[in-house]
């Protein structure tokens, strides 16, 4: 019994892993930190060795988002790609959150509307949307 939940186990963080890896690849073009549109890069974000992160991740004036691999990271949540979707001109993103007390499912829709641009919206409010920069580190 112990070497079948042990295979059981292995097997579903093996399917764990593979699903990431599917998330990271479809959210591929959106990688990167993005600040809200009028948001300075360097005043949101500061890069480490390669590595980027919030200047100043409690404050609530911070506006941004990064995004690397499956885990899409705002200010005050960190999230996992649980699903994602392509459709015609957006991502769809069902998202597994957490936050300092509390954990939720949510999700997002991206639009890139240029090259260094895009777009994040409620997929059931799309005439609401947030614009955000790419920025370059």
């Amino acid at each position: 019994m112990m070497i079948s939940a042990r295979i059981f186990l292995t097997g579903f963080g093996a399917a764990l892993l593979a699903a990431s890896q599917v998330d990271a690849a479809s959210l591929k073009a959106l990688q990167g930190a993005w600040a809200m549109q009028g948001m300075d890069c360097n005043a949101t974000f500061k890069s480490n060795g390669g590595t980027i992160r919030f200047r100043d991740k409690g404050s609530m004036l911070t506006s941004g988002i990064i995004i690397t691999g499956s885990k899409i990271i705002s200010p005050d949540m960190s999230c996992t790609a649980q699903k994602v979707r392509q459709l015609k001109d957006r991502t769809t993103v069902l998202m597994s959150c957490a936050d300092a007390v509390l954990f939720d499912t949510l999700s997002a829709s991206f639009r890139l509307t240029g090259k260094d641009s895009l777009q994040k919206f409620d997929p059931d409010f799309p005439d609401t949307a947030y614009t955000y920069t790419k920025c370059h580190f």
